[in-house]
């Protein structure tokens, strides 16, 4: 896909290799006995590699940084843990990150504030949706 948007010229340009080795990475290697790796799937072979070796936080680190000039945020999956045994104390752990939320919003705080107490009411609300599930079952 990138050979036909940029062209062999433009990866060319792009990774500084001679224009042979541009249509070496776009051929099919099941098909073409000259095809080799191309540097994307090097990259994912990198990023599989350090993930075994215990390094996910740097991995998680280089795809925030690959998903940027797409606009994106990349963050990591991970299952929401109830803080408290009731479902009713998870309940009232969202309101006060909410008003936090709102409350940076306001006072036209930093950034990175808004953003931490968006993610900390997204947070509380996961846990409490979690501790009902784990109440009452998936289904009611």
């Amino acid at each position: 896909m990138a050979r036909n948007a940029l062209e062999v010229s433009g990866l060319h340009a792009i990774f500084g290799v001679e224009r042979s080795q541009v249509s070496r990475w776009t051929k099919n290697p099941e098909i073409y006995d000259d095809a080799q790796r191309n540097p994307i799937d090097k990259v994912k072979t990198l990023f599989s590699r350090m993930v075994d070796a215990g390094e996910s936080a740097a991995v998680a680190a280089m795809v925030v940084d690959l998903s940027e000039p797409l606009g994106c945020h990349v963050e990591m999956q991970s299952p929401a843990v109830p803080e408290h045994e009731s479902v009713q104390d998870e309940l009232l752990d969202i309101h006060p990150a909410c008003a936090e939320h709102a409350q940076a919003i306001r006072s036209g705080g930093d950034m990175r504030a808004v953003e931490h107490w968006e993610r900390e009411a997204i947070k509380q609300i996961q846990q409490a949706t979690e501790a009902f599930r784990l109440k009452f079952g998936d289904g009611k």
